[in-house]
């Protein structure tokens, strides 16, 4: 029994069980309509930092060309000494060389670990990849301490060969000769594509083994050689032998 003149507060009834579901159906739903718009938010800003590191790579690769009388420079055959001097006619990468001659603000990379600073994209998850579920590459193996590779046609014969052997040696091009070099690319993203793993691509940039690295949602991301960075999706030549033959590719006319 109340006092007299106070009124009593109504009695609240418990959620029922269909409530409850209810609500966390509904939960559910918001939850499944935001995590997408999260997820695109996270890889956007992942690109952004891989655009930036490419801005880096782009400004190392012109650097490079004002340094050496506008010859571009090549994706392996360099000597890198024990104390940073950078030679010719060795077994080092640009990685390598670019870190040496302080052209890029990073430690040369090392066999010991996975890439570092300005050479890692963070879209890229690094893991080992294997060749029909057999050999297994280190991340080492597989990436040479970047996960960016150097357009091999910077300064290399144009052939439809697999490898630098002597059906395509180094040829030195100047970035001057370079008639497309806003579209050209001179460092891009690379990767060993989910369909194509035979083998590590170790530090350079060709269509026929379907290298671009198209992990930013199906994108990949390349500095061209006029230091801009682009975006797109897919890439010509995508697996052919000749896959010099588009301007993305070659520097100068192939024909």
């Amino acid at each position: 029994m109340t006092k007299q003149g106070r009124k009593s507060s109504p009695r609240r009834e418990p959620f029922t069980l269909i409530e409850l579901l209810v609500v966390i159906a509904i939960i559910a739903i918001l939850a499944a309509m935001l995590l997408p718009a999260l997820n695109q938010a996270r890889e956007r800003g992942k690109s952004t930092k891989c655009i930036s590191n490419l801005k880096t790579f782009g400004f190392a690769v012109i650097t490079y060309c004002d340094t050496y009388r506008d010859f571009m420079p090549r994706p392996a055959g360099y000597a890198v000494g024990s104390n940073g001097e950078v030679g010719v006619s060795g077994n080092s990468f640009w990685q390598s060389a670019f870190a040496a001659l302080k052209l890029i603000n990073a430690p040369i990379p090392s066999s010991s670990r996975a890439p570092t600073g300005v050479f890692v994209c963070p879209s890229e998850t690094m893991q080992r990849v294997g060749v029909s579920g057999a050999t297994v590459y280190s991340v080492w193996n597989t990436y040479k301490g970047t996960a960016y590779g150097m357009n091999r046609y910077l300064s290399v014969t144009y052939h439809s060969a697999a490898t630098g052997n002597a059906a395509c040696p180094y040829k030195d091009r100047k970035i001057t000769q370079a008639k497309w070099p806003s579209r050209t690319c001179s460092i891009g993203d690379k990767w060993v594509h989910p369909l194509f793993n035979s083998g590590a691509i170790q530090t350079e940039m060709r269509p026929r083994y379907y290298v671009p690295g198209e992990r930013h949602s199906d994108n990949w991301n390349y500095a061209t050689l006029d230091g801009g960075v682009k975006s797109r999706k897919s890439y010509p030549m995508k697996g052919i032998a000749y896959d010099y033959a588009d301007e993305l590719w070659a520097p100068t006319p192939w024909k």
